[in-house]
């Protein structure tokens, strides 16, 4: 006896299409199909087989096409033959035992009832002979079909997916295993439809049984009272007892056009947006089939040649972040008689709004910048980041300020201002850096909001204007240097006394002059050893920027470095012989 697997759908109730792109007349083209099924809106994967129709590339249910033969997430939903989408096709579902169903017929099932219903006494759900089936039963002629359920027909699943879906026939699944040469499970898989090994549902026990092993594909083609035929393993068509659950493959009846469309009325949501606004455009009265194809076109308005929009070719298509006036048409094409129609011209105008708060700007601190967002007409509400909610704030301090206003007619307009509230220059002190010949090298230490520079060097009238000048002395001596730095807000005067040597005085190792220094490093005192006897005009402890941080102008021993922070330092000692630096490491 055959083994008693069943081929089943699902009812069309509940399931409302929401697209569908069919794929192109190319053999494995892809397309999709979104629907709502149990309750959710999802989207199905479809094919164009080698048969030339449209077919599922995924079973009814599965959350994918299938990766592998034995991809769990593409095994999809298990269908008793002639049920729909009530819940009883989950995998999950409840195994219930019954021996009887009234009236035995689709329509008989009550109202809610997701359970799988098994049954150990033959005939299984809803089978039966003729000449042993109570009048009424159903018989060779039940139908699995769109439509409510009744006594012969249970609702098609497929049916759900929209206009021209529906489960296939035993001719059909003949055709198209033909078609694609499939034989056996692994062809199944490698052919364009994909079918993995997604296994079924006894009908006696409720047990799912070879899930990864075997498959089993209901047919909408009834052998006899009791049978309805069933592809198993993709490679035989056989038949099974109605109360088998099985996976279900839908085809899409393909009608051809002829001559050429009518390319309809073009429709925006919106005509009059925003700038950056979106309307919604849509096709009425056009010739709808399933090898017309869509491509919408757009042009500036009223001027120009129609272009075409790169991926709008379906019915309907979304203009988005729209910023000029633009007209739009649709090329409706028949492809088998290759002869094309235009809709209607639909144009979408720009409703502008601007808000120009000006370029970035700055100014002093004491002042108060007004700040304006223009008038928006009667009606119009401002929001600025400041909470401000008038048509004009005033801003004392730096900061990003932004305003959104919207108009009465709805449309938003939005700008931002940089705004930099400059106060007098600051500074810590002047550096100033020689060599041997004198050449001395100055800069302002921490310089903050200076515009321009003013040096006067102390000797000769010589002044400067960068930020960092260069300057020789050709006399020894003491000078004060002065800079003003300044900028629109104010300015800052320093000075810095420089103690300029004979030129020529050399640079020489601290062991040549018999100098050292111990502990190094050190954290709290550094202490000088002086073995020769030598003069010393000055010593000064630098950081590695060069600023004297100790100055002493006659000869010490002790150092007290207590105040620094721990770092590289350097002592410089000059001599009638020379200048000795000796490095310092602070360590706390």
């Amino acid at each position: 006896m055959k083994k008693t697997l069943q081929i089943f759908g699902m009812l069309c109730l509940g399931f409302t299409q929401v697209n569908a792109q069919d794929p192109g007349a190319t053999v494995g083209s892809t397309g999709s199909v979104t629907f709502t099924y149990n309750g959710q809106s999802v989207t199905h994967t479809s094919v164009r087989a080698a048969d030339g129709k449209i077919w599922l590339q995924q079973n009814l249910g599965a959350t994918q096409v299938a990766t592998s033969a034995t991809d769990v997430a593409s095994y999809g939903d298990l269908f008793q033959w002639g049920r729909w989408a009530d819940g009883h096709q989950l995998r999950t579902s409840i195994n219930q035992q019954v021996t009887t169903l009234t009236n035995n017929t689709p329509a008989g099932i009550a109202p809610g009832n997701a359970n799988f219903l098994r049954n150990t006494v033959q005939p299984l759900w809803w089978g039966g002979s003729s000449t042993s089936t109570p009048a009424g039963n159903p018989q060779v002629t039940d139908t699995w079909a769109a439509g409510a359920p009744t006594a012969t027909n249970g609702t098609d699943p497929c049916s759900g997916l929209g206009a021209g879906w529906r489960m296939p026939t035993k001719l059909e699944w003949d055709a198209v295993r033909t078609a694609e040469s499939i034989t056996n499970l692994a062809t199944g898989f490698s052919s364009n439809l994909k079918l993995p090994y997604s296994g079924y549902r006894n009908g006696a026990n409720g047990g799912i049984q070879q899930a990864g092993y075997a498959n089993f594909y209901w047919s909408a083609t009834n052998k006899d009272a009791q049978y309805p035929y069933a592809v198993f393993n993709g490679g035989s068509v056989d038949y099974w007892q109605r109360a088998y659950a099985g996976t279900c493959r839908c085809v899409k009846e393909v009608v051809l056009c002829s001559g050429t469309p009518n390319g309809g009325d073009a429709i925006a949501s919106a005509t009059d947006v925003c700038t950056g606004g979106s309307s919604n455009l849509s096709l009425a009265g056009t010739t709808v089939g399933a090898d017309i194809t869509y491509q919408w076109q757009s042009r500036p308005s009223g001027t120009g040649t129609f272009a075409d929009i790169t991926g709008a070719t379906n019915t309907a298509y979304a203009v988005t972040n729209l910023v000029a006036a633009t007209e739009y048409r649709c090329k409706v094409t028949c492809t088998t008689s290759t002869q094309s129609a235009y809709s209607d011209t639909v144009s979408v105008n720009i409703v502008m709004l601007e808000v120009d708060l000006g370029n970035d700007t700055s100014f002093c601190t004491g002042n108060i910048l007004t700040l304006d967002a223009g008038d928006a007409g009667s009606g119009a509400a401002y929001s600025w980041s400041n909470n401000a909610t008038t048509q004009t704030t005033d801003v004392n301090a730096s900061g990003q300020y932004s305003v959104t206003v919207t108009a009465a007619n709805g449309c938003i307009g939005h700008d931002t201002i940089d705004i930099t509230v400059l106060t007098a220059p600051t500074a810590d002190e002047i550096n100033a850096s020689g060599d041997v010949n004198n050449n001395y090298t100055f800069s302002v230490v921490n310089a903050q909001g200076a515009d321009s520079y003013l040096w006067s060097f102390g000797d000769n009238g010589a002044t400067a204007t960068s930020a960092n000048p260069d300057h020789q002395y050709t006399q020894a001596g003491t000078y004060t240097v002065t800079v003003v730095i300044s900028n629109e807000c104010g300015d800052l005067t320093l000075t810095k006394t420089v103690e300029v040597m004979p030129s020529g005085i050399k640079h020489l190792e601290a062991a040549q002059l018999g100098i050292s220094l111990y502990p190094n490093p050190t954290s709290k005192a550094v202490f000088l050893n002086f073995e020769q006897a030598i003069t010393v005009h000055k010593i000064t402890l630098t950081n590695t920027l060069g600023q004297e941080l100790i100055v002493k102008d006659r000869i010490v021993k002790t150092l007290d470095v207590s105040h620094l922070s721990n770092g590289m330092y350097f002592i410089n000692i000059y001599t009638d012989k020379g200048i000795a630096v000796l490095k310092l490491n602070v360590l706390k």
